[in-house]
């Protein structure tokens, strides 16, 4: 009965591993990728990032189609308070207006208090290049720096 019990309960350890993945296999942001021009190219669904130092930014990109779908940027795993941006252009490299993005503004800007994840959705009108830009909040006088997981999803 005992080998049962113990069989059943590494097989949900297991699965469970499987379903929410481990931190050593995730891809990781490439130094320096401090400025747009170096932005990491985002082409899975969850990345390790780390803001290292006071003042340090991560700048991410990817292309995105008017093809009905949302594409949802959300940062978790928060050590620290951070904040995510999001910059939208059209193909020619103007920025997107700023009436066809949430919250009316480009950029989009989600800085939630303390540790608790931020999230940014769009729904692309057009074919649009993104930048995300991973930062310190700002919003308080400690050392802001600290890891995080920024993860992809299209629906």
């Amino acid at each position: 009965m005992h080998t049962t019990v113990r069989t059943i309960v590494l097989l949900m350890v297991s699965l469970v591993l499987l379903c929410v993945g481990c931190d050593d296999t995730l891809p990781s942001e490439t130094e320096d990728n401090g400025t747009p021009d170096l932005a990491d190219v985002i082409d899975s669904s969850t990345y390790k990032g780390e803001i290292s130092t006071v003042g340090d930014n991560d700048y991410w990109t990817m292309q995105v189609n008017a093809d009905g779908n949302y594409h949802s940027f959300t940062l978790s795993h928060l050590d620290s308070d951070l904040q995510l941006m999001l910059y939208a252009t059209d193909s020619d490299g103007h920025d997107v207006d700023a009436s066809l993005l949430p919250g009316g503004s480009n950029p989009i800007r989600s800085d939630n208090a303390g540790t608790m994840n931020e999230q940014i959705t769009i729904l692309p009108t057009a074919r649009w290049n993104l930048i995300l830009l991973v930062q310190e909040s700002g919003d308080t006088l400690a050392n802001e720096t600290g890891s995080y997981w920024l993860q992809y999803e299209r629906y």
